[in-house]
């Protein structure tokens, strides 16, 4: 073994061979050995490790040698020793860092022992083995850091403070490194905001809003062409020419900048390294970038999707005027300042004349057009104070405030009108679009939410039974006209005492194995004169009149019979779902109801399925985990119905016993063609999976949706590319074909319904 000392000393008698210094040499081991009484220390000559011996080039002592330790470091280095030394242990394991010429740290595991003793057992001679452990220190807190970013990021952390978190991150990783991250605006066309504390302040607002392009600095054009770009020198690069003034004046002189993607491939925006040197990016940050450009889609992404999601519960997609709920709310908060006030307010209810025509002859697509232009007149023509909503369809409402007399309200009614009449050119054809408008005031029409609506709502129907394209004011002698709602309630209360409700069955297909895994239990009115009735005719109006109860017990029960006697028949093993409605779910024997269904039916718990809908919970969270939390200890499953239209978000999955998420059929709809769309449901399936849920798509109608579900990774699909909803007849055929047919197929191929 080489051994570095003075010239002056005499080597100390070391008990290691020559061989055993080559040995540990090769594997990268550092020998040092420290002799107490003249407190001298020997390292071996072929040090891996560059320490600083700026001060001292002979390193001879241990004084020398602990002044390159790291201040942090020094008493745990210090302790260890003692130990040692005071015989109260012969080894010693022990980690600290030491200075490097260039002033970095570098971390090193010691692993020593006291070779030699004296009389009164206290050490006078150490020997040790240093080991590099740098990388391996760097290598978990990228892991420690890379996790609690994700943990940020399933907590709900802010995007910035996320994106903060991440430029961290590299910066204790990478030498010198600033690091900046930049989100593009939604039309992908400049920067709207960033992170990047460490950059100048007045550097980071300058590039904020800034164009993307072909020569935009490292970022903008990074950015534009979704690759990578490393500008070695600012000073000389072409890409900087009209921004190298602004960064060379912050003493900013090298960027490497990498694209940020989606999962979609679109960019999100970008991820920049400075350098204040000339230079290009080192192995290590080559390394490191790819992983935390990956982090950083990953939260603007899912931030984005749950923005989205968020609109969505407040605002209608198609017009983006405020949605039935949110509409409520505003309403509501507006009567309880008029009745303290004593101010007047009136609704304007407005139904588009002949609207289905428009569907029927021009297509879907036309008709989305027309409300879309509906919509902008209205916003249009009413004050910014007044309150402008779509409440489904080819519903619009309007809350007027402020008003001195009702004839103010017809006024803004035949302004109405008259916007609305003009012509509109639609797929390259002009008509007129005309409306009925109803009105009720505040409070001399009603004094809550639900009454105000309701006279708007007769108002309007007068107005159409007096030829369309007017208004007319509520008035008592028109309820009569709701006989027709009266009679349909009264019809209802009949069906449930005389057993006039059916159910179909849809059900439910797993992805990769093609087996069946559930049904879902649809509920239908076998109407005495009007024939079979969607549940579109007739849930509504029993939610609020609260007949959905009664209801919901037959479809619990019945569902829960119907799997029980397919089971008995040999039909493979499946889940009945059951849907629970918000009046269902409060229900003060919704318990006692399901534990009746299950024990009549001889079903076992775990073979039934309730669907929620987050709304349904959400007015009292509490008592609603208390009900989630027991129907889950009974075996049930539980499964959040309609996911992405409510209230939806990552805080509120985590809070209640949920097993699965069911994606609505109005993100599956457009997928893969809509952009939007395909985010949020692979940023609903990637958000479900992280927390260990299954997630079903409902509204599965054709190959590409499917193709792109299945590339999503989701794990069940629900809609008529696989079947209808049918009677139990039908689908009990059905089901015992689709198992024949998996048996004799090699694969296990997906089945197409014949009945689509």
């Amino acid at each position: 073994m080489t051994i570095n000392r003075p010239d002056s000393q005499e080597p100390p008698a070391f008990e290691a061979d020559e061989l055993f210094g080559l040995v540990a040499e090769s594997a990268g081991l550092i020998v040092m050995v420290w002799e107490l009484p003249g407190n001298s220390i020997y390292l071996s000559k072929r040090w891996s490790v560059p320490i600083d011996r700026s001060s001292h080039p002979t390193l001879t002592t241990s004084s020398q040698f602990k002044r390159l330790i790291h201040p942090d470091d020094r008493a745990g280095l210090n302790a260890a020793i003692v130990r040692c030394v005071k015989g109260r242990t012969d080894l010693c394991h022990t980690e600290f860092r030491i200075r490097l010429l260039s002033g970095e740290w570098k971390w090193i595991a010691v692993r020593s022992r006291v070779v030699q003793r004296d009389a009164s057992g206290r050490g006078r001679r150490i020997e040790a083995a240093l080991i590099d452990e740098t990388e391996r220190k760097r290598t978990e807190d990228l892991i420690t850091s890379q996790n609690r970013i994700l943990k940020m990021m399933t907590a709900g952390s802010e995007l910035e403070e996320t994106l903060t978190a991440i430029n961290r991150m590299v910066e204790t990783q990478c030498k010198d490194a600033l690091c900046s991250i930049l989100v593009l605006n939604d039309a992908g066309t400049q920067f709207a905001w960033g992170a990047g504390d460490s950059l100048p302040d007045s550097y980071q607002h300058a590039i904020y809003e800034l164009s993307i392009g072909p020569d935009a600095g490292s970022c903008g054009t990074a950015a534009f062409r979704n690759e990578p770009v490393a500008v070695s020198d600012i000073a000389t690069d072409p890409l900087w020419a009209h921004y190298r003034e602004l960064a060379l004046s912050h003493d900013l002189r090298a960027c490497f900048s990498w694209p940020i993607a989606g999962r979609a491939g679109q960019v999100l925006g970008t991820f920049a390294i400075y350098h204040r040197q000339p230079g290009m990016p080192t192995d290590r940050e080559l390394r490191v970038i790819q992983l935390v450009t990956d982090l950083a889609g990953l939260a603007i992404e899912s931030r984005k999707s749950e923005e989205r999601i968020r609109h969505l519960a407040h605002y209608d997609e198609l017009t983006g005027l405020l949605n039935r709920a949110m509409f409520s709310q505003v309403l509501s908060h507006a009567l309880a300042q008029a009745g303290r006030n004593d101010h007047q307010i009136g609704l304007l209810f407005m139904d588009l004349d002949r609207f289905k025509n428009i569907n029927d002859t021009l297509g879907h697509y036309a008709g989305d057009q027309v409300l879309q232009e509906v919509a902008r007149r209205l916003r249009s023509t009413m004050r910014e104070e007044d309150t402008v909503a779509r409440l489904g369809g080819d519903e619009f409402v309007v809350m007027v405030e402020n008003f001195k007399e009702p004839s103010a309200l017809a006024v803004v009614a035949k302004k109405l009108i008259e916007q609305l009449a003009m012509p509109m050119t639609i797929e390259g054809r002009e008509f007129h679009q005309t409306v009925s408008i109803g009105i009720s005031t505040y409070p001399g029409d009603g004094d809550d939410l639900q009454t105000l609506i309701r006279n708007a709502d007769i108002a309007m129907y007068r107005a159409k039974q007096h030829g369309r394209n007017n208004h007319r004011f509520y008035s008592a002698q028109m309820s009569a006209g709701s006989l027709e709602r009266m009679t349909l309630e009264a019809g209802l209360r009949r069906a449930i005492e005389q057993n006039e409700f059916v159910l179909h069955y849809q059900p439910q297909l797993h992805i990769a194995t093609g087996e069946i895994t559930g049904v879902e239990a649809l509920v239908r009115w076998q109407h005495p004169e009007k024939g079979l009735l969607s549940p579109f005719k007739f849930i509504s109006l029993a939610e609020e009149t609260g007949l959905i109860v009664p209801i919901g017990q037959w479809v619990l029960q019945s569902a829960c019979r119907q799997l029980r006697a397919w089971r008995d028949s040999g039909l493979p093993p499946a889940r009945i779902a059951v849907n629970l409605s918000a009046r269902q779910f409060a229900h003060d024997e919704l318990l006692s109801d399901i534990a009746v269904a299950l024990r009549r039916s001889g079903l076992s718990p775990d073979m039934l399925e309730l669907e929620i809908t987050e709304s349904a919970v959400m007015d009292n969270p509490g008592h609603a985990i208390r009900i989630l939390n027991e129907l889950k200890a009974m075996g049930i499953h539980i499964s959040m119905d309609d996911f992405g239209t409510g209230y939806s978000s990552l805080a509120n999955l985590k809070r209640f016993p949920i097993g699965s998420v069911k994606i609505d059929r109005s993100f599956t709809r457009e997928i893969p063609q809509d952009g939007n769309d395909a985010a949020i449901t692979c940023a609903i399936i990637a958000m479900a999976h992280a927390l260990n849920l299954k997630v079903v798509a409902e509204g599965v109608e054709n190959d590409d949706q499917l193709a792109f579900l299945r590339e999503q990774h989701c794990d069940e699909i629900q809609g008529y590319y696989f079947s209808r909803p049918m009677s139990a007849e039908a689908l009990e055929i059905f089901m015992r074909q689709h198992t024949a047919f998996k048996e004799s197929s090699a694969h296990g191929a997906l089945v197409k319904s014949s009945r689509r």
